[in-house]
């Protein structure tokens, strides 16, 4: 693998410094270079000729010549009993005839190596296309248990949740069914003030701890509760449904049912973050009442009208 880097990384050199270049089928005078890149156009390496490193870019090239490694992208190359130590195919065709000798690894990506018989294969034949697709399924599969974790985290979160804040979480949920479009305002709104003041206060060098706070525990926090609030909603408009005379005083089977229910919907990226962003939405309101309640010692006060007499 270091041996396919290393190829991989004198090809890219050979792209950015002043190297010679072939682009006509007639071969040239120069018996031996370090890096020969042939470019939109085909190319004979004459036998007798050398390179450590030949680069073919969109193009075709006859290889008679010995070289070192051999790199070739949006093209092909025909090896006619020459060798080499390395091919990196790209996009590419590749024959050898029987008179061919790779000493080393052939590395391909969406190509084709066509050996005949008798060619010498020294090293192994790896299709990174096929690796590529391997790897895909290992990292979905591990993305997958990411999420089935994170699914049964949130059930267990929204049953201490129903049993913590019931009261609040119904309210919560009651305002998502009596004031639906109220509530998806206050998400919006919520979700873009609390970027922008942890945006505005994270440009300030004073208050950069303060912001990343907010951007990186208060906003998921919310959107976490927000979650789990439209879980429990869930939950509880489907009990209602089913069982309607059977009175919970807190809702664990409605976080249970509806948390779940939520888990499936969120396979499905952009209509996950819709019941995300009602509950969100209803979290804020219900913050921002209650902050904006008056309080006991508020509601107690007796106005005194001017000119009574008390007695």
């Amino acid at each position: 693998m270091n041996r396919i880097f290393a190829i991989v990384s004198a090809a890219l050199l050979a792209l950015l410094i002043l190297v010679p270049v072939a682009a006509a089928a007639d071969p040239w005078d120069l018996q031996d270079e370090h890096v020969v890149l042939s470019t939109g156009g085909d190319i004979t390496f004459a036998e007798g000729q050398n390179a450590d490193i030949l680069v073919v870019v969109n193009g075709t090239a006859t290889i008679e010549g010995d070289a070192g490694s051999v790199v070739v992208i949006n093209g092909a190359a025909n090896f006619v009993g020459s060798s080499t130590a390395g091919i990196v195919a790209i996009r590419s065709q590749v024959t050898l005839d029987p008179g061919s000798v790779v000493t080393d690894d052939i590395v391909t990506f969406d190509s084709v190596v066509t050996p005949a018989a008798g060619a010498s294969l020294q090293g192994e034949v790896t299709d990174l296309s096929r690796d590529l697709g391997g790897a895909a399924v290992l990292i979905a599969s591990a993305l997958a248990l990411m999420y089935v974790a994170f699914v049964i985290s949130a059930i267990a979160a929204g049953l201490i949740l129903a049993g913590v804040a019931s009261k609040q979480v119904r309210e919560a949920g009651a305002l998502i069914s009596h004031e639906p479009v109220t509530t998806v305002v206050a998400g919006l709104a919520g979700l873009v003030g609390i970027i922008a003041v942890g945006t505005i206060a994270i440009v300030t060098i004073v208050g950069m701890p303060l912001g990343l706070g907010i951007l990186a525990l208060v906003l998921p926090a919310l959107l976490v509760a927000g979650y789990l609030v439209a879980g429990i909603w869930i939950g509880d408009m489907i009990l209602a449904r089913t069982s309607p005379d059977v009175v919970r005083e807190r809702p664990y089977l409605a976080a249970l049912i509806g948390v779940a229910i939520l888990g499936v919907i969120g396979i499905v990226p952009l209509l996950g973050w819709i019941p995300i962003l009602v509950g969100f939405g209803a979290v804020v309101l219900l913050m921002w009442r209650a902050v904006r309640a008056p309080t006991t010692s508020e509601r107690g006060v007796v106005p005194v009208v001017a000119g009574s007499a008390v007695g």
